[in-house]
């Protein structure tokens, strides 16, 4: 991606009950991939500038996401997104496509008429449908039938280098959880274990993904 040649995006802001879900809606260079999932890809992968320029300081900051809206690479849609966060770009996230859905109806880039209206958006885990609850102009709520979720490992027990052997969860919905019961650890979640948390976290990630089925790509762990 060359980013030399941009010189300017449009970022709309947006957010789901207080949580920052922005919108890069123009300026943004193109992004190789024959699907939403390879153009994700491509971003984890071989380019993160455009990332790295929505979400580092100056403009970014830890604790927000900026979603790539997108041509839809599927016919049902016509619009898609993929939620771009410090860490990488995501297959999914269910309260930025309440971000997206509402931009894409409020900005009129969707046609909209009665109290409702389902919108087909497009994203790297699959299609999925916004269902919005118009009040005037306004959208006043959004409902999202997500990709199918499924429970892939219960109580699965792995051997952690440093840590020993922990029992997790790994479930999909959109992408993949692994889900650890704290307890276990003996560590309390606060403040001051953060670093310790992340380090957990970092440390569990790349052992439950060995046991992740064919169904997704890796790519789709959080």
């Amino acid at each position: 991606m060359n980013l030399k040649n941009v010189k300017s995006i449009e970022i709309l802001e947006v957010h789901a009950e207080g949580e920052v879900g922005q919108i890069l809606t123009q300026g943004a260079p193109p992004i190789p991939g024959d699907t939403l999932l390879q153009q994700m890809q491509h971003i984890n992968e071989i380019d993160d500038s455009i990332l790295k320029f929505c979400l580092h300081e100056p403009r970014g900051k830890s604790q927000m996401t900026v979603n790539l809206l997108l041509p839809s690479k599927n016919p049902a849609a016509k619009y898609g997104f993929i939620p771009m966060q410090p860490d990488g770009a995501h297959s999914m996230s269910g309260s930025n496509s309440m971000c997206v859905a509402t931009a894409l109806i409020e900005l009129g880039l969707v046609e909209s008429s009665g109290p409702v209206c389902s919108v087909p958006i497009d994203t790297p885990s699959g299609l999925i449908t916004a269902n919005a609850t118009i009040a005037g102009a306004k959208v006043t709520s959004v409902e999202i039938e997500m990709p199918k979720s499924f429970l892939e490992h219960s109580d699965l027990e792995i051997y952690v280098n440093g840590i020993g052997n922990v029992k997790v969860d790994v479930a999909f919905g959109g992408c993949y959880f692994v889900l650890v019961d704290i307890a276990q650890l003996q560590i309390e979640i606060c403040n001051q274990n953060a670093e310790k948390l992340v380090s957990l976290k970092e440390a569990v990630m790349p052992v439950s993904a060995k046991f992740l089925m064919s169904r997704y790509p890796m790519s789709f762990m959080s």
